[in-house]
């Protein structure tokens, strides 16, 4: 097999094919640990209590709720 003019042998090939192989698994790792966090995150939102309004003129979305905002 040629690769940008150079030919491969069968040792490069393998090479290649393992490091693809490597980047997809760490992609797969990387989303399924945000997947995780934002998971935790809503868990944490759910169980949270939800402060009332210091004042009547305060609109809801003034509300902070745990240190995401």
């Amino acid at each position: 097999m040629t690769l940008f003019g150079t030919t491969l042998d069968g040792q490069q090939m393998m090479s290649l094919v393992s490091l693809l192989m490597i980047l997809v698994f760490w992609i797969m790792v990387l989303r399924r640990q945000k997947r995780g966090d934002q998971a935790l995150k809503q868990r944490l939102m759910e169980i949270a209590p939800k402060p009332e309004p210091k004042s009547k003129d305060e609109p809801p979305s003034k509300i902070r709720r745990g240190p995401w905002g």
